[in-house]
C-alpha cells in the first residue's frame, strides 16, 4: 500500500470514477473519449497496486466491490480538491469577472445545471451567470443570433452547424403502472409502449420530438397527452 502515492495517478483514478457511474466500461470509454481496453488496463493497474478487485465485470456491465466503494470515495474527493485547485488557480491570470449568459433546455436545467452553477460560482464570485430556460431549438436560434455565451441542447437538427461539446447524458426510462400489462418485463422495446399514451412535455421539447421520430420509423404514430 505504500506505494500507492508514488504509482497511482490521476488519470487513472478518473477513468475508474467514470467507469462506476457509467456502470459500464465501454460507456465509460466513450465518454471519456479513450478505447475501452485503455480503461480496462487503467482498472487492472489500480487493481494490481490495491491488490483487491474494485470492480466484478459482467456480461452488461460491472459493479463495484465494496474496496471500489472506498476507492470511489476517496478518488471523487481527490479529483474535486485538484479540479477546485485548478480553478482557484486560473483566477490569478485571468481575473475572472463579469457576466455569462447561458440558454438551456429544461432537463439540463432540471437535473445537472444547479449543482453545476452552485460550484462554478462558490470558485468565480464575481462572475454572474444569467440562466434562460428554452427548447432545444431555440437554444441553437438564440445562440445564432449573439443572445446568450452558449447553449445546452439536445442534439436536435441544425446543432452540427455548431462547435460542440459533449456535456452530460441523459438516460429515459418507462414508468408504467403496476397493473400494466408490461409492468413485469425487465427490457421492452420502444415499439412495445406504442399502443398505450404518453404522459410527456410539450409537442416543442426535444424528447417529444425524438420519441415522435423514433415512432415514426416504426410505422407508428406517438399517442402523448402533454
Amino acid at each position: 500500500m505504500e506505494n500507492l502515492l508514488k504509482k497511482l495517478d490521476l488519470t487513472s483514478l478518473r477513468l475508474f470514477v467514470a467507469v462506476c457511474q457509467e456502470k459500464n466500461i465501454a460507456r465509460a470509454a466513450e465518454r471519456e473519449f479513450i478505447a475501452s481496453s485503455a480503461v480496462s488496463r487503467r482498472i487492472a493497474e489500480i487493481e494490481a497496486l490495491i491488490g483487491l478487485p474494485v470492480i466484478q465485470r459482467q456480461s452488461r456491465g460491472i459493479t463495484v466491490t465494496p474496496v471500489g466503494e472506498t476507492v470511489l470515495r476517496y478518488a471523487q474527493t481527490i479529483i474535486a480538491n485538484i479540479e477546485q485547485m485548478s480553478a482557484e488557480l486560473s483566477r490569478f491570470s485571468s481575473g475572472a469577472k463579469g457576466q455569462v449568459r447561458v440558454v438551456a433546455n429544461l432537463s439540463s436545467i432540471v437535473q445537472f445545471l444547479p449543482e453545476d452553477v452552485a460550484a462554478f460560482s462558490r470558485v468565480f464570485p464575481e462572475v454572474s451567470i444569467e440562466l434562460e430556460e428554452e427548447n432545444s431549438a431555440d437554444v441553437l436560434r438564440i445562440v445564432e443570433e449573439h443572445g446568450a455565451d452558449f447553449g445546452i441542447c439536445n442534439a436536435v437538427t441544425g446543432v452540427e452547424a455548431f462547435e460542440q461539446v459533449p456535456y452530460r447524458a441523459d438516460r429515459l426510462a418507462v414508468l408504467l403502472p403496476a397493473a400494466h400489462r408490461l409492468a413485469d418485463a425487465q427490457r421492452l422495446a420502444f415499439a412495445e409502449l406504442l399502443d398505450d399514451s404518453f404522459v410527456g412535455l410539450r409537442s416543442e421539447s426535444a424528447l417529444t420530438q425524438l420519441l415522435t421520430q423514433q415512432a415514426a420509423q416504426a410505422g407508428r404514430q406517438l399517442d402523448e397527452a402533454v
